[in-house]
């Protein structure tokens, strides 16, 4: 009867999460990696990696789920990684709970119905800018700027949501506050 057995393992991947806003700083909170499907969740290794044992070869959809950020699930093909190194990023973006710290430049907002109920997953991105969210279950989003020229920032947001009409809102944002909004989308 053998009592321990050699097992052998092989790293399929590993996953390190960056914060969108500050990177340098690590991710903020708890939050939670995990496979898709089957649920099964990676061991964390102290370097902050993710690593992901003998999962069959081929596409796997990876899901992050916090407090602090937006829902995200990306695929990777396990095929397409370097096999002795099969390390990727996730970049995880900050949700409106995220605790952002005083002097960021910042649009938050909240996007209801015309009976003021929230509008989930409507899409919210600014114009000319690599800048969009999609907004929470209850309709709430958050769009961040750094790097800003002078001490203004106009910027022009257009939203969309299948179902609904697409609306455009122009703002100036001061550098260093927070600018509130409330945005109503009419149905088609």
């Amino acid at each position: 009867m053998k009592l321990l057995e050699k097992r052998k393992t092989r790293l399929s991947m590993a996953i390190l999460p960056r914060d969108d806003f500050s990177p340098e700083e690590g991710i903020k909170g708890d939050y939670e990696i995990r496979l898709k499907g089957n649920g099964r969740h990676p061991l964390k290794h102290r370097t902050g990696y993710f690593l992901f044992l003998d999962l069959p070869e081929g596409k796997h959809t990876i899901i992050t789920e916090s407090r602090f950020y937006i829902t995200t699930g990306i695929e990777i093909d396990t095929n397409e990684l370097n096999p002795k190194m099969p390390v990727t990023e996730m970049t995880l973006k900050p949700n409106s709970d995220y605790p952002f710290p005083p002097e960021a430049t910042l649009i938050k907002g909240t996007i209801t119905d015309p009976e003021g109920n929230p509008v989930s997953n409507a899409r919210v991105r600014v114009k000319k800018r690599d800048e969009s969210t999609t907004t929470d279950k209850n309709g709430s989003f958050v769009l961040y700027f750094k790097g800003i020229q002078g001490d203004k920032l106009k910027v022009k947001l257009f939203i969309e949501k299948e179902g609904f009409k697409k609306k455009r809102r122009t703002y100036t944002i001061n550098k260093g506050k927070t600018k509130e909004v409330s945005i109503t989308l009419k149905p088609k």
